[in-house]
């Protein structure tokens, strides 16, 4: 899609472009990009006289927050066995599940085994985030509408459930992020198949989909964050009592955003992934012993 787009870095966020490239060729016109922020209950911190807006300044600060937050009542924040969300956690301490080039497995770095022990102790040890039996038949993100969780880990698509079932005061806080720890951003999009009787067509299409009119319209919802730099800024101008208040986290994550490294074979290692995230989570074993050389050489082997 390269030649059909040449003005795109220009007019979208430069992380929503790099989702769609491979060896600097653009297969891809983003739409919306979407990266994890933290949800928080505003009355729950201001009962526990923490600072607002709140602002973290690394997974460690962020395990002290939630443990100070959890009473009988509530929880601290969520828990997930999918890797999507526990990811970040070994993004923000310098390491991650493969290399950036997709070429290495890096899930057993130092960095990344940190992060993980990290986050099993949230709810093996220090009981600060539901267990699986603890959420039963429920979601987390159920649990944060009904104010059993303080702090709740997701994507800007649960914005418009929140707008239309929350009863108290809520916004979105930034998952701690440096140039030594990133985060992720992943992106949609439209492309076009090479088989195409009709691509002239199909890239006028594109185009039009891609515009600002039509992207301001899909944005409405709230469900999206807009991927063109000019329809984020004029939505944000344009409703400034806007929830969540600060809505430019999303945007401003970016500046620590890179792509989530995938492959072909991505869908076949996020399963092992998350099979074995519940093994940790739900025994006694250790991130160590459950990413063992076994497993370890079996994500290597489709890479």
């Amino acid at each position: 899609m390269s030649g059909y787009f040449p003005e795109s870095n220009n007019i979208f966020f430069p992380a929503s472009i790099e989702c769609f490239k491979n060896n600097d060729d653009l297969y891809a016109i983003p739409r919306d990009f979407s990266n994890l922020v933290l949800y928080y209950n505003k009355d729950i911190l201001k009962a526990h006289n923490i600072e607002l807006p709140l602002k973290i300044e690394n997974i460690n600060d962020l395990q002290h927050i939630a443990k100070k937050l959890t009473t009988p009542e509530y929880f601290g924040i969520n828990s997930e066995d999918n890797p999507l969300f526990w990811s970040y956690y070994l993004a923000s301490n310098g390491g991650g599940i493969l290399s950036d080039d997709v070429k290495s497995v890096i899930i057993n770095s130092k960095q990344s085994m940190e992060a993980l022990n990290l986050y099993a102790d949230m709810s093996k040890k220090y009981h600060i985030a539901p267990s699986k039996s603890q959420i039963g038949s429920m979601t987390t993100a159920q649990m944060f509408i009904n104010g059993k969780l303080a702090l709740y880990l997701g994507g800007r698509w649960i914005v418009p459930k929140f707008k239309e079932t929350i009863s108290f005061d809520w916004d979105i806080a930034a998952f701690p992020a440096s140039d030594n720890g990133k985060v992720y951003v992943d992106a949609s999009g439209w492309a076009i198949s090479s088989k195409s009787k009709h691509k002239n067509e199909a890239v006028k299409f594109v185009k039009y989909l891609a515009s600002k009119e039509s992207i301001d319209e899909f944005a409405k919802s709230g469900l999206i964050i807009p991927a063109r730099k000019d329809s984020i800024f004029a939505i944000q101008s344009e409703n400034k009592t806007a929830v969540p208040e600060h809505n430019i986290i999303f945007t401003d994550m970016l500046k620590y955003a890179k792509p989530t490294p995938v492959n072909e074979n991505y869908s076949v290692v996020d399963d092992i992934l998350k099979e074995k995230m519940q093994i940790i989570l739900e025994s006694n074993k250790t991130p160590e012993t459950v990413f063992d050389e076994k497993t370890i050489k079996k994500i290597e082997s489709l890479l």
